[in-house]
């Protein structure tokens, strides 16, 4: 996290705000409630007529995860919609986690 007074708190306070509860497998749960943060928007654009590719993607707070999350751990949504995870950035400023995920199989 920052050194910027309140900076854990403010993230905390804007995590919760918009996080919904999903099940998450893997980082040691197994289907293990835990408060995530949707976003769906563009992915990065190919060369091509029609592009409509669209990049997923979580946000978890490191302290809702026992260990690191990993590739192939799942996430699913109140929905039903069941998602792999594909890539993982370490938001260390921001103490989360960003997960892009695609489709479970």
């Amino acid at each position: 996290m920052t050194n910027l007074p309140g900076a854990d708190s403010d993230n905390i306070a804007i995590h919760n705000e918009f996080a919904k509860v999903v099940q998450y497998t893997g980082a040691g749960l197994t289907a293990g409630d835990v408060k995530a943060v949707k976003s769906d928007q563009p992915a990065d654009p190919f060369q091509g007529a029609g592009s409509t590719a669209r990049m997923i993607r979580f946000e978890i707070l490191k302290s809702a995860l026992s260990t690191s999350p990993e590739k192939g751990d799942g996430i699913v949504e109140i929905s039903g919609l069941d998602w792999s995870v594909i890539d993982i950035t370490d938001r260390d400023d921001i103490d989360a986690w960003h997960l892009i995920v695609e489709r479970a199989a």
